[in-house]
């Protein structure tokens, strides 16, 4: 007997394996018998991911860069199929990389060894829409080693700023008017998703002071006169 043990090896070729047959007459011919193993490898097939401009993208491993490969025989590695990541499509095997951190052009991505990843986008990195490209590479549990790749689509975010009017009374008011007491107002601007306000503390105005956080809430408070 002989058993294809080869690790990672695409094909085998067993030859020179001892053979005899015997008719119903008794007349016995010998030969040898060659045997071709062939070793499937596993499949990888590109995989994309949208986003806007500054925001997260969390994938699951039932719908990451396994969800449309292909393992073969052998199955997946039981340590997990995705054994190497880089930036840019590199259009080799890689190894290491997985479950860190791994800066592309618009952002970082983190892809885990079950498939699944999370993409950070970076805020104000794109003026139109692009794309960010990372090479992948899985192995099957006999060791065979391929490659594909992750696509994130980054949506640019066009902010148009439009102007927010509110209304304080200082404490005395000219012409008779009644005195006012309204001397803070806070409010909310609307923002999108994936877009926070750059934070400021009591900020000085002309006429008061003036405080938002990240979020867009904000509080203006009259001091003058």
């Amino acid at each position: 007997a002989q058993t294809h043990s080869a690790v990672g090896n695409d094909g085998l070729l067993l030859s020179g394996i001892p053979l005899s047959v015997t008719d119903a007459g008794g007349v016995t011919t010998t030969g040898s018998l060659v045997v071709q193993v062939i070793d499937d490898v596993p499949t990888a097939v590109a995989d994309t991911g949208s986003l806007s401009e500054g925001g997260v993208l969390s994938v699951l491993a039932a719908d990451g860069v396994l969800r449309n490969d292909t393992a073969g025989a052998d199955g997946w590695v039981n340590t997990g199929a995705v054994v190497g990541v880089v930036s840019g499509d590199t259009a080799t095997n890689s190894a290491g990389g997985v479950g860190g951190r791994i800066d592309g052009q618009y952002g970082y991505i983190t892809l885990n060894a079950d498939g699944s990843y999370t993409y950070v986008s970076t805020a104000d990195a794109v003026t139109a829409d692009a794309q960010d490209v990372f090479t992948y590479t899985v192995r099957d549990a006999d060791g065979d080693l391929t490659h594909s790749t992750l696509t994130i689509n980054v949506a640019n975010v066009n902010l148009t700023p439009a102007p927010i009017s509110n209304t304080v009374n200082e404490s005395g008011l000219a012409g008779g008017s009644t005195a006012g007491t309204g001397h803070t107002v806070t409010d909310t601007v609307n923002l999108p998703s994936e877009v926070k306000a750059v934070p400021v503390t009591n900020g000085s105005t002309q006429y008061g002071t003036f405080s938002i956080d990240e979020d867009g809430h904000y509080t203006y408070t009259l001091t003058k006169p």
